[in-house]
């Protein structure tokens, strides 16, 4: 959305921008959690499930995605950490668990060692991380991972919110086109200028360009977008607890590095998207205690906000505000320090022990009406068979009822892609040609100048 004023029927345009202000969408951030060490290493992923149980309690094998990546297993009374990765600087790895009965092995990357399995019954923290020499601080590549020990069986523990994540993720993998994303952004510029506005956005994508080689795979990007976010934002812990106001959108964000989970979100998303790599901002609830058995969590957290973006064929989750080590509080910077990898890619089963999607905000963003700042358009992406047509409409907010959008307003449409989509006057959006298209609502009220941006995609 870009704003533009001109100057002119001032009284309307302070009505307006009163409402925009009170309207303003937010979401209830959760700080990260504090880690001990970078996160360097490829993310892992899990194998087909291979159930400890008939009760479905679990999976007894983890695996990275890349060829010959790390394994974890249990097998044998023991864990196993099998096909290291050969070549690189690291030469050691360390490989523990705790709880009851605490323990951990150092060994050299050419031969692991079985670590005996936890005698007591009990849930453990299980813990990876490489070494480039004994006695360094190491890089993670499993934190979050939990060991259960249950008469005489161990195994990977099932989130009781597992099954409700892996249904969204279905939903998502259905809808494959590349340029299809969601946004949930705070802005904070109401007063900015168009150009200002484009000023912004070139400064955003030279930004990106910085991050990252024009030879680099999309996903290999995605990940630089994430440690640069990571490393140079600060989590406002004075904004969180309320003692004062913070930055959210993505131009007070770059311009002041400090913000809450929705503002990492969102430079996130705006840095991948400027590099043209699609991304979503994603909200639901975390936990730092774990989950009832009812999928609630036990220590009664509220929303918070992460990423997933687009590439190789799937969409990719990354929560660049948990894997953040910097903090502001009491009004100071603390040093700057290297990211996390903890929640870059992981695996659905291993993210699930923490994070939980929210069913309702995701529908919302795919199927209903979305909201800028006290207008509605009628879809922020659509899926058009060749032929087909499908109108557009916008309406307002209820605190925008002082706007009548027949009166007061202008509003216009256009086409990024004739070939593809084209649009009439009254928002009618046909069908040409298979492609993208991005369809541009244009409402111009008083002095402010309101652009929607609708994707379309032709199979």
């Amino acid at each position: 959305m870009k704003q533009e004023r001109n100057g002119n029927s001032r009284s309307l345009q302070k009505r307006l921008l009163a409402a925009l202000l009170v309207t303003t969408l937010s979401v209830a951030c959760i700080p990260p959690v504090t880690a001990e060490s970078a996160y360097a290493a490829e993310s892992v992923c899990m194998t087909e499930p291979v159930y400890a149980a008939a009760q479905d309690e679990g999976w007894t094998t983890i695996t990275t995605p890349v060829k010959n990546g790390t394994t974890i297993s249990v097998r044998d009374g023991a864990l196993y950490i099998d096909a290291l990765p050969s070549g690189g600087d690291y030469k050691y790895v360390f490989f523990s668990y705790g709880g009851p009965e605490a323990k951990g092995e150092t060994f050299p990357i050419s031969a692991p060692q079985p670590l005996p399995l936890p005698k007591k019954d009990g849930t453990y923290d299980i813990r990876v991380q490489f070494h480039k020499e004994l006695k360094t601080p190491g890089v993670a590549i499993v934190r979050a991972l939990k060991l259960t020990v249950k008469d005489g069986r161990a195994f990977f523990p099932k989130s009781p919110v597992y099954n409700h994540n892996l249904k969204l993720q279905k939903k998502a993998e259905k809808l494959k086109a590349p340029n299809w994303y969601y946004t949930m952004q705070t802005f904070l510029s109401y007063f900015q200028t168009l150009k200002e506005q484009k000023e912004f956005e070139k400064k955003l994508k030279k930004q990106a360009e910085e991050i990252v080689n024009a030879g680099d795979s999309d996903y290999v990007k995605i990940r630089k977008v994430h440690d640069w976010v990571a490393t140079n934002i600060w989590y406002d812990y004075d904004d969180y607890r309320g003692i004062e106001s913070g930055y959210v959108g993505e131009v007070s964000v770059l311009e002041h590095r400090r913000t809450v989970c929705e503002g990492y979100a969102c430079l996130t998303a705006a840095l991948l998207r400027s590099l043209g790599i699609p991304a979503k901002v994603i909200s639901g609830t975390v936990t730092y205690t774990g989950w009832n058995a009812d999928g609630t969590p036990k220590d009664n957290l509220a929303g918070h906000a992460w990423n997933e973006a687009y590439a190789d064929g799937r969409w990719i989750i990354l929560d660049t505000t948990w894997d953040s080590n910097n903090r502001y509080k009491n009004g100071k910077f603390s040093e700057k320090t290297d990211p996390d990898r903890d929640y870059f890619d992981p695996p659905l089963e291993i993210f699930s022990l923490d994070h939980m999607t929210e069913e309702d905000r995701q529908k919302e963003r795919r199927e209903s009406e979305i909201y800028y700042h006290g207008l509605r358009i009628s879809t922020y992406s659509m899926t058009l068979m060749k032929g087909k047509t499908k109108k557009l409409t916008v309406k307002t907010e209820p605190d925008m009822k002082f706007i009548n959008l027949k009166k007061d307003a202008k509003i216009t449409f256009s086409s990024s892609n004739k070939k593809v989509a084209t649009v009439s006057k009254k928002g009618v959006v046909k069908a040409k040609k298979s492609g993208q298209a991005v369809i541009t609502t244009k409402v111009k009220i008083a002095d402010a100048v309101i652009e929607i941006e609708t994707d379309v995609w032709v199979p």
